[in-house]
């Protein structure tokens, strides 16, 4: 079944059509190795490095794991606020000198040992912060980027993402940002040349340069954007709630292409040098060449019909499979090449994943929600068979 299934997904790229993987029956699946929560906790996001699993807590603590046993290293003391903007993000490096923790109510930068907070500055409402070797980048709510040392704080640079915004046209602006700020940025990503946000209510992503903050451009979709923006070899991946996939040169700001599926884009990507891997709230995880757009597979998690089927996760890729956690509750394990399903499990029962995956290589990552009245809030590490 399986060598049939890689000749009808070849031929169907050959005819120019797309490849839908069919369910089969589920290989063996992978198992929890350990599950850490707390009293009615909610994760929200998570981090992995050098055998250790950090994971922000939405009541203002991020707590550092050990990723072989699940057991707690450190808790930090101070508690931030992290209602509407927070986020965190491990530096470039072999070496980071610690965690960058971005929260209502400003960024720190935690040490990996202790949790305990070598600087912080009080800029309000920084979400999730990008990373260099040299320096921490966040989008504020108050509609600047500043850029921080990440020695040892120092401001380094600001720049206004608001000053020549538009509303987007047909979605009220004010609808879509919290009450009384400027703005509502995203999570930033960086190539350590230029730092790209997604504003929400703006509908659009801003690039700026990273040694000087000046702008180099910006890019307008017509929905709210709320995906990390991902990467590729020459263009940024862009997923927007018009329900469009983004291409983006890096250097111009220009489109390469654009993608239209069933659902609003609200998760980020993945890429490697030809394909980009992202999923869409219409149920299905795309694979996608990124030099033309031309979708290669796609595959569909399970889902009920006249439900929505949220996808917030950005995938992961490992050796040949990608894996996808979504919202309904299951982690998925796909074939990269043909997108054939492998195997699918379900992490924490009556739970929603709410993370990015993340790997130690042998192990995966991911963070839950309780689904209303039920499940758990979770950080849980998979077992690969």
């Amino acid at each position: 079944m399986e060598l049939r299934r890689k000749v009808l997904c070849v031929a169907a790229a050959v005819l120019g059509g797309v490849c839908a993987a069919q369910q089969v029956d589920d290989a063996p699946a992978g198992k929890v190795a350990w599950k850490f929560a707390t009293d009615r906790a909610w994760f929200g996001g998570l981090e992995h490095g050098d055998g250790v699993v950090y994971a922000l807590e939405r009541r203002g603590h991020v707590y550092a794991l050990d990723a072989e046993t699940g057991a707690q290293l450190w808790k930090t003391e101070t508690r931030r606020r992290c209602d509407q903007q927070f986020g965190i993000e491990l530096p470039l490096g072999e070496a980071p000198p610690g965690l960058c923790f971005s929260s209502d109510d400003g960024l720190s930068l935690l040490d990996l040992e202790t949790g305990k907070e070598l600087w912080h500055t009080d800029v309000d409402g920084l979400d999730g912060p990008a990373c260099t070797a040299d320096a921490v980048i966040a989008g504020s709510s108050d509609g600047k980027i500043y850029a921080f040392r990440l020695r040892d704080g120092a401001a380094l640079w600001e720049h206004d993402y608001v000053e020549d915004a538009e509303e987007l046209k047909g979605s009220d602006g004010h609808g879509a940002r919290f009450a009384g700020n400027a703005a509502r940025p995203g999570h930033a990503s960086t190539d350590g040349r230029i730092v790209v946000l997604p504003v929400f209510d703006q509908g659009r992503a801003v690039a700026v340069d990273v040694a000087t903050g000046k702008r180099v451009w910006a890019f307008q979709t017509q929905g709210w954007m709320g995906a990390r923006p991902t990467f590729g070899p020459r263009n940024v991946m862009l997923g927007s709630q018009d329900r469009h996939i983004y291409a983006v040169d890096q250097t111009t700001g220009k489109l390469a292409w654009k993608h239209k599926t069933g659902g609003r884009l609200s998760g980020g990507a993945r890429a490697t040098k030809r394909f980009a891997f992202v999923g869409s709230c219409d149920a299905f995880l795309y694979c996608v060449d990124q030099v033309v757009g031309h979708v290669k597979w796609r595959y569909e998690t399970e889902h009920r019909e006249g439900y929505g089927a949220p996808i917030y996760s950005r995938p992961l890729l490992l050796g040949d499979a990608v894996y996808l956690a979504a919202m309904d509750g299951k982690l998925y394990a796909v074939d990269r090449e043909t997108g054939a399903h492998r195997w699918k499990m379900t992490p924490v029962k009556d739970s929603e994943p709410n993370s990015d995956l993340f790997t130690d290589g042998w192990r995966l990552f991911l963070s839950t929600r309780r689904d209303g009245d039920k499940g758990q809030g979770a950080v849980v590490a998979i077992d690969l068979p």
